[in-house]
């Protein structure tokens, strides 16, 4: 029998990018004779609406995946679902995977999957729609079951393509560009990333990194570009590079087959120089890679980044040399953070001078090893914090929280301002120290981010982008 399914896309730190996974359960749920549906909240939550959905749809199921820092909204919402109606409520994503103990406690959920999720979920969804039992399916816990973790997927050209007719259209013309996942896992074990323990769980159960074909992901793009007419391709692998063979490879196809402008993630260390022109000739117009820190003991000891500051510099220089823009990832307030290391961040960044800078607060997620090394400590404060730009969870014994958020806020006029101007930066951030005001803060910030955009893309482009943020915001007044 077939079954209805309702997805809950409990999104509340409103990431834009089109969510891959659910795309995917439904694509492999509607193969199996399913119907599925999308309730999205990246543009507002309304309880009222949710319900009345659910009344009229009817599903038999309902699926949440969710993130670390969207966790407790979807627990939330489930909440709300419970206290109206008793479907069958299953949550996945990361934070399932990581502690389902301490989700299969809830009250509202019923069901918890550990892992990936294709075929955990299609077994579930027949097992359900057939009223068999449903205790004793690999993956999936419940209040009085714990089966053990499946192995997983190899062979990731077996999979339908996403169904994109599910996803809200807003999601796939982010920065007018449709992205789409080649890969799935990363080799690295950085210490702000729960990659490590992830890796650990999966110990035995088969290749952890997992790539799609060349010929599969040309295939996606096609799909992906069926469904929405867009400008640009972008690709979410945490790094695009890792086989560099592979990644050749694509690029040759991409080329002749779509031959739009795309973007990618990648380490410095798996970017060479002829990589990068194969990448330009094929279209690659901009390049997110990790700077992190400019501070070598906290880069590679403290994160166990493994990159030397001259291949980080040496990388910058070559992707500008051959035309492909640049954005760079940084983090402030780690462990043994302090102002000079602070400053060393800074000076990397300028001397790589990437075209766009992300800044963000080190946030030590549960299941990492940066957590664990605070906690041991007694770094963590009680302060909660679900965002990576508000305040910081520590009290490092190198630099005052206050500080430590003001450095954030006057980071990018830093790092993009002349060094002449940079005693009155000083005196910005002294000021923001010393009287910490989240308004003022944010609009030092916005300034900034300005700043970095009219350098980016020129002062006609930057108007255009900037009115038309404001005119979205006029007609989405809950963003």
């Amino acid at each position: 029998m077939s079954m209805d399914v309702l997805f809950v896309y409990a999104n509340e730190t409103r990431q834009l990018h089109t969510p891959a996974g659910i795309a995917q359960l439904s694509a492999v749920l509607k193969k199996e004779g399913h119907d599925t549906k999308l309730y999205d909240t990246s543009w507002g939550h309304n309880k009222e609406k949710l319900l009345e959905i659910i009344k009229e749809y009817n599903p038999g199921l309902i699926c949440f995946s969710s993130r670390s820092n969207d966790y407790q909204y979807a627990l939330l919402i489930s909440k709300e679902i419970r206290g109206n109606c008793n479907i069958p409520i299953i949550f996945g994503g990361p934070i399932a995977t990581l502690e389902p103990e301490k989700l299969v406690k809830e009250e509202s959920i019923d069901f918890v999957c550990i892992g990936e999720g294709e075929d955990v979920l299609s077994e579930l969804v027949n097992k359900l729609s057939n009223h068999k039992r449903t205790d004793n399916i690999r993956s999936i816990w419940t209040k009085h079951s714990r089966n053990p973790i499946r192995p997983l997927r190899q062979n990731l050209d077996d999979l339908p393509l996403p169904d994109l007719s599910i996803i809200d259209k807003r999601h796939m013309t982010v920065k007018d560009a449709v992205y789409v996942m080649s890969s799935r896992g990363c080799p690295y074990q950085c210490t702000y990333c729960c990659n490590h323990s992830l890796q650990k769980i999966y110990k035995g159960k088969g290749k952890y990194v997992r790539f799609k074909s060349p010929k599969r992901v040309i295939q996606e793009i096609k799909s992906a570009l069926k469904a929405v007419k867009v400008g640009r391709v972008g690709f979410g692998d945490d790094i695009f590079t890792i086989d560099r063979e592979r990644a050749v490879k694509i690029c040759r196809l991409y080329r002749k087959e779509i031959g739009l402008p795309f973007s990618i993630l990648a380490r410095a260390d798996r970017l060479d120089l002829g990589l990068l022109n194969v990448l330009k000739n094929a279209g690659c117009a901009n390049i997110a890679i990790g700077i992190e820190h400019g501070n070598d003991y906290i880069r590679n000891t403290i994160m166990k980044r493994g990159m030397d500051k001259s291949k980080i510099i040496e990388t910058f220089r070559n992707a500008k040399a051959v035309g492909i823009k640049t954005y760079a990832f940084n983090m402030l307030g780690l462990p043994y953070e302090t102002e000079e290391t602070i400053r060393e961040t800074i000076e990397l960044n300028r001397t790589c001078n990437p075209d766009s800078i992300q800044i963000s607060i080190f946030m030590p997620y549960e299941h990492t090893e940066l957590r664990d090394m605070c906690m041991k400590n007694e770094w963590l404060a009680d302060e909660q914090v679900t965002d990576y730009y508000s305040s910081s969870t520590l009290r490092l014994p190198g630099i005052h929280k206050d500080n430590l958020v003001a450095y954030h806020k006057t980071f990018l006029l830093y790092c993009y301002l002349p060094k002449y101007l940079h005693p009155f930066v000083d005196i910005v951030r002294k000021i923001q120290y010393r009287f910490p005001n989240k308004t003022v803060g944010n609009s030092i910030f916005l300034l900034g981010r300005g700043i970095g955009a009219y350098r980016a893309i020129g002062l006609k482009r930057f108007l255009k982008l900037t009115a038309g943020i404001l005119l979205n915001r006029k007609a989405n007044p809950e963003q």
